[in-house]
């Protein structure tokens, strides 16, 4: 088998198996095995930027795609959300739209139930927030959205106040370190998260606020 020099097509005389310069055109030729056939491919200097972002995203899809499971969504279920989008699209969705369809579709019926599981649904706001960050997209609104059904899973077993843990955390989520809110202030509010927080999970991170709610419990009086 022939390989041609990616710049001026100039058969090259062996087959590189590493970076290597173009003998003919003195252009860096770049070696990679594609992150889904496998196969040896030759690439430019500009093809290669293109190629390892579609590979981070690939292996980004990949992670967020096992996670999946881990919020009481099985392989059959993620297996029809692929098969729905698919009809919808006109073409087979990205592993990202499968996740995010996945999540959608298990947020949807948990709201159904009832009484309604505010932690869970909390849980999988939490989990697309994980999406959109390691995407390099504003997770902002999905962590509120988690904070808040928190709120209400505390409100609903007799909570009344709620304190910030915000362990290990940036400068801008430290200042509310220890704060105590009511209940109601909170989820009139919205504290968490962080708007600026500075916190990155990842490179593509843009802040993801890990801060928490925790449960205030009222001390009985003795005597």
């Amino acid at each position: 088998m022939k390989i041609a020099c990616p710049y001026c097509k100039t058969l090259l005389q062996k087959i590189p198996k590493a970076k290597t310069v173009c003998k003919n055109c003195k252009k860096p030729i770049f070696v990679r095995t594609h992150f889904e056939t496998k196969e040896k491919i030759y690439l430019t200097e500009d093809e290669l930027k293109k190629y390892e972002a579609e590979a981070d995203t690939y292996y980004i899809g990949k992670e967020n795609l096992r996670k999946v499971t881990s919020y009481g969504i099985t392989d059959s279920e993620i297996d029809r959300v692929r098969q729905e989008l698919a009809v919808k699209f006109g073409r087979q969705p990205s592993t990202s739209d499968v996740v995010w369809g996945a999540y959608c579709k298990k947020t949807s019926q948990l709201v159904d139930r009832r009484p309604i599981p505010n932690h869970e649904i909390g849980m999988i706001y939490y989990a697309k927030g994980l999406v959109l960050d390691s995407e390099g997209k504003d997770c902002y609104e999905q962590l509120k959205e988690s904070g808040r059904f928190q709120l209400l899973e505390y409100k609903n077993n007799g909570i009344r106040k709620v304190s910030i843990l915000a362990k290990k955390s940036c400068l801008h989520c430290s200042q509310l370190a220890g704060k105590i809110y009511d209940i109601e202030d909170a989820l009139k509010n919205s504290p968490l998260p962080v708007k600026d927080c500075k916190t990155k999970l990842s490179k593509k991170s843009k802040g993801f606020c890990r801060c928490l709610y925790l449960p205030v419990i009222s001390q009985g009086v003795s005597g």
